[in-house]
């Protein structure tokens, strides 16, 4: 149960009011973050979103200016838009205090004072003087037809759904900055991969263009050696190009991260289920885009009850005691009251019907939306579990391949120096060695990726980052209904 506990506050404007209003313990949504990641020092959750974002102003900064390195608990940490989704974490825990609130007496105080005159008649003659008023004013709801339990529970689906969209941002953005971290390596892998081999075609020009001034070659060979060095030349642009896109998703980080802090794929791989039902029934339980869809079909039964609660009649206490003494008056006169307010609905013109029928709608779109949600994380885990058993046959394919391929440029280059080989046949050789190469960086990043969007899409890639976002606190969620049980 949430504790409540009453604040007072007092302003003067034109008289003195005093307020009391229950306020509930107030629940510490970024707590959901909890930076644990052993290679970067994670500020508290409970920091506000000002105080994660230091610094000057963006358009201050001096962007030509490299970023230092960061973890990827870091960079998640300060990315924006994970900042962003808990800051509406906790303006929608701030909306649990205020339906917490109905259920509480309010007390108010005016008060005021002056000087006046009046005109008497002829025998009390002209008064005038000091003249003041003060009433004390206390309301009780002693039952508000369900309105109070029904703001309680739409605030608490409202913050779950928040919170579970902040989960759902954070792996979002951490699948992202991981896939670009694996892009920018494999294609810094086929960058060096190109230069060795430019490197082998290099020499084997030299060696040719000596041949052909010895008279064992002739121009078409090495014009071959040409063209296939500008072919090399070329896809070594269309990688740097590659690394550019790639690099952008971290540059719009403000990440530092290099090539060895990319995450290991084994290690994804150990954390999670290795056939495919598990890999399902895990993202059923876990992926946040359809706890959010839950959460939001809670949210949308309390909208239905808020809807029928609004025409439920009500019943109040308002008690007051005042004073007043206005010119002429030696006395001060006192007045107390208790009265009893019963509010009973009984006609709406069809307003009522028409607002429930309106909330079933909403509810049944929001139900729908949890399908679709279903459907698309499903297809999503069962596309990238195939994409992992292709990728893993394609990495052992390839590396076969390329042990190959490696074993033939040597024995090529032997039997052209006895001249059973072509120029033709060496350059057929290292080109192999070169795709071979290529299909296996390929096939890693691949084999990476696929690991990433199992561990994204089954809500387990915050938990393998060491930054969980878990439920809400257990004083939160003390009065919540289970999600999976309204599924």
């Amino acid at each position: 149960m949430r504790r409540s506990f009453p604040t007072v506050s007092i302003c003067l404007s034109m008289g003195l009011l005093l307020s009391v209003t229950g306020c509930a313990t107030r629940p510490t949504t970024v707590d959901e973050i909890d930076c644990n990641d052993a290679a970067g020092d994670c500020s508290s959750a409970h920091q506000t979103a000002s105080k994660r974002i230091s610094g000057p102003p963006r358009n201050q900064r001096d962007l030509t200016q490299q970023p230092p390195s960061l973890t990827v608990a870091q960079t998640l940490q300060n990315a924006p838009d994970v900042n962003a989704a808990l800051a509406r974490s906790s303006a929608a825990a701030s909306e649990i205090d205020t339906a917490a609130a109905m259920r509480m007496p309010q007390l108010s105080f005016d008060s005021s004072s002056g000087y006046s005159t009046s005109e008497g008649n002829p025998f009390t003659g002209r008064a005038e003087g000091r003249a003041y008023s003060y009433t004390l004013t206390a309301k009780v709801p002693l039952y508000q037809g369900g309105r109070d339990s029904a703001a309680l529970d739409l605030a608490q689906s409202q913050y779950r759904a928040s919170i579970e969209t902040s989960k759902d941002v954070l792996i979002s953005t951490a699948l992202s900055l991981l896939s670009a971290q694996v892009q920018v390596k494999r294609t810094s892998e086929c960058m060096a991969i190109f230069d060795r081999h430019l490197r082998s075609l290099r020499s084997l020009r030299i060696n040719v263009q000596g041949e052909r001034q010895a008279g064992a070659a002739t121009s078409v060979d090495v014009g071959e050696v040409d063209r296939q060095l500008l072919r090399l030349e070329v896809e070594r642009k269309q990688s740097a190009l590659s690394l550019a896109d790639a690099q952008e998703t971290i540059l719009r980080l403000n990440s530092g991260l290099v090539d060895k802090s990319v995450i290991s794929t084994s290690f994804v791989a150990s954390r999670l289920p290795q056939i495919l039902p598990d890999l399902l029934e895990l993202a059923m339980r876990n992926n946040p885009r359809i706890s959010t869809r839950l959460a939001r079909m809670d949210a949308a039964n309390a909208r239905i009850d808020q809807a029928r609660a609004a025409y439920n009649p009500s019943i109040g206490l308002a008690l007051s005691v005042g004073g007043q003494r206005s010119p002429g008056n030696r006395y001060e006169e006192v007045q107390t009251s208790a009265v009893a307010r019963v509010s009973v609905p009984l006609y709406s013109g069809g307003a009522r019907e028409a607002t429930i029928q309106g909330r079933h709608e909403d509810f049944r779109a929001a139900a729908l939306d949890k399908d679709s949600a279903v459907l698309g994380v499903r297809a999503a885990v069962t596309t990238a579990f195939n994409r992992r058993l292709h990728a893993q046959a394609m990495l052992e394919l390839s590396r076969r391949q390329l042990s190959v391929a490696r074993s033939q440029i040597d024995g090529v280059k032997q039997e052209r120096k006895l001249g059973e080989r072509t120029v033709f046949d060496e350059i057929r050789s290292i080109s192999d060695a070169a795709d071979a190469e290529l299909d296996v960086a390929r096939a890693i990043y691949e084999l990476a990726v696929s690991e990433f969007v199992l561990a994204a899409e089954t809500g387990m890639l915050d938990d393998i980052l060491g930054m969980r976002t878990g439920p809400a606190p257990a004083s939160v969620v003390a009065d919540y209904p289970a999600v999976l049980q309204k599924s």
